[in-house]
């Protein structure tokens, strides 16, 4: 059998390769200039960064059986995402009901 999926994204790439693993033939029809949607990276040429070209991408999931999948086809890297912040410092000689409150009711 042949099969036609639109969009070379997360959902038809992961089709269009599972019906062809099946034994099928598949074409695959994408508007853009690459595969992967939006999560679409790219090395700039003269530096090497990695450049998101649609905005950053985090890949998470807790299925054992999703992870193994995706690990096929590369190397996911590790990220840990904290949310770091420092309250802001008065300007020197702001009064103190000017300044910003913590959440336990004291000022900085």
């Amino acid at each position: 059998m042949r099969f036609g999926i639109a969009g070379a994204a997360f959902s038809g790439a992961v089709i269009a390769r599972e019906v062809a693993e099946a034994g099928h033939d598949v074409v695959v029809f994408e508007t853009r200039h690459h595969v992967a949607g939006n999560c679409h990276t790219e090395r700039d040429p003269d530096t090497q960064v990695m450049i998101h070209r649609y905005g950053p991408h985090i890949f998470h999931t807790g299925n054992e059986r999703v992870w193994a999948y995706v690990n096929r086809f590369g190397t996911m890297m590790p990220y840990n995402h904290r949310v770091r912040s420092r309250p802001r410092l008065p300007a020197a000689g702001q009064p103190p009901h000017h300044q910003p409150a913590l959440r336990d009711g004291a000022h900085t």
